[in-house]
């Protein structure tokens, strides 16, 4: 019998269905998120050219990894940079100033996607909030800043929370927001994500 989707579920790249109201753990899988992410382009797609969500995860990632070192983080806290954006995969990659104007809607389905990557991919008691750390949002908006400068139009001096927010922002450390090196295609970026999961034990 031909395998069948219900209303509300996608098919993922493995061919499993995904359910956005009621996410099964079991249909999550590393290959799907690393695939999906490499094929979605952040901001819109309004880049210089292609910025994939799995670059920006792995670089997110290795951000973590120095300040890891600098500050005597969790282990896991870069493996769970790497995963900050994982439910992109399954909700697609909203840019930040859409969702306020979303109400709590986006925010309800990726948390759901969160919390099935979490119990699928991430220890056992591992809590769902984990992508939430305040050291997380702060790599984010590193990275954040430093993507606008190397791939928009205008920078993030231009955005409406420059001064009371992302001025404050310290740099990435060297090496890991190269700008001439930014924009690896769906390819490369599909590799480097595995890569990096296997560097932070997921797989």
């Amino acid at each position: 019998m031909a395998t069948r989707f219900d209303h509300g579920e996608i098919q993922t790249y493995s061919g499993l269905a995904y359910n956005f109201a009621a996410p099964d753990p079991a249909s999550i899988r590393l290959d799907d998120i690393a695939h999906a992410l490499a094929n979605a382009c952040r901001y819109a797609g309004h880049t210089s050219r292609f910025y994939s969500v799995a670059e920006h995860s792995v670089r997110v990632s290795y951000v973590l990894d120095r300040w890891e070192l600098a500050q005597g983080l969790a282990s896991l806290v870069p493996a769970y940079g790497l995963l900050h954006d994982g439910h992109e995969a399954y909700v697609w990659d909203c840019p930040r100033p859409f969702k306020p104007l979303l109400g709590d809607v986006y925010s309800q389905f990726a948390e759901r996607a969160d919390a099935a990557i979490v119990e699928a991919l991430l220890p056992a008691n591992t809590s769902r909030k984990v992508f939430h750390l305040d050291v997380i949002k702060r790599a984010d908006n590193v990275a954040l800043v430093a993507e606008a400068k190397a791939l928009m139009h205008h920078g993030p001096e231009s955005w409406v929370d420059w001064d009371d927010l992302y001025s404050k922002v310290p740099a990435p450390p060297e090496g890991t927001f190269p700008t001439e090196a930014l924009g690896w295609d769906p390819v490369l970026a599909e590799e480097a994500f595995h890569a990096r999961a296997k560097e932070v034990g997921l797989a």
